[in-house]
């Protein structure tokens, strides 16, 4: 696609690219750009907005992304216009994108993580539980909510440590596997380790279910 674009320039006809791969990646690789007043459509940047998104690129990253390719068009002699495409036109993070009002940007997006415990004011483990069957899944994804929530007694507390779900994955089911998911948030990590340590030492091992733990998660798919 890339390769067909100086044609589509020299013809004097808009040469428009979507995707956040091509956007973000592909368009600049070996220092490539667009010219000619080229108008850069930008699709689907709710992803980088959605409350799937818990870690830094859950309103950080859309905002950064569509800064830089917004950087991207006309970088020629003429100027470009960039068109957003969103189901969150008046999210505060594309807001202050376009304002490049960083400082404003801040403000809201620490009171909103503050408000609802994520990170930096909380440490975040997400769990998730998966096999072929999907009540197996489900009841696998049930025993070890029970078991962090015994062993939370042990070495935390409700205030400090709170256990969500567990819930169908935003992806409940990935090639062959059905998934359920645990979040975890705490502000303790000395005791989420604890509790992860003692939780998965008294699994049954024998379960053909998969469990897998990944600490501060980007995203919650």
């Amino acid at each position: 696609v890339l390769d067909d674009l100086p044609q589509l320039g020299h013809r004097g006809l808009p040469r428009p690219v979507g995707g956040n791969p091509v956007e973000g990646d592909g368009a600049d690789h070996g220092h490539r750009h667009l010219e000619q007043g080229d108008r850069r459509p930008h699709l689907d940047l709710c992803l980088g907005i959605h409350p799937v998104g818990v870690g830094a690129d859950r309103t950080v990253g859309g905002g950064q992304l569509l800064t830089q390719v917004a950087g991207r068009a006309g970088r020629g002699e003429s100027p470009g216009d960039v068109v957003i495409q969103t189901h969150y036109p008046n999210h505060y993070s594309l807001k202050h994108a376009c304002t490049q009002d960083y400082g404003a940007f801040y403000s809201r997006e620490i009171e909103f993580r503050k408000r609802f415990r994520y990170p930096p004011f909380t440490a975040l483990a997400n769990l998730v539980v998966s096999g072929p069957d999907r009540d197996e899944s489900r009841r696998g994804a049930e025993e070890l909510a029970e078991s962090l929530k015994s062993f939370r007694l042990q070495h935390s507390d409700l205030a400090r440590m709170r256990i969500l779900g567990p819930a169908p994955a935003a992806l409940e089911r990935l090639k062959r596997d059905y998934r359920h998911q645990i979040l975890i948030k705490t502000t303790d990590r000395r005791e989420l380790n604890q509790v992860l340590r003692d939780t998965l030492a008294s699994l049954d091992k024998k379960k053909t279910r998969q469990i897998q733990v990944d600490i501060d998660p980007v995203r919650l798919l």
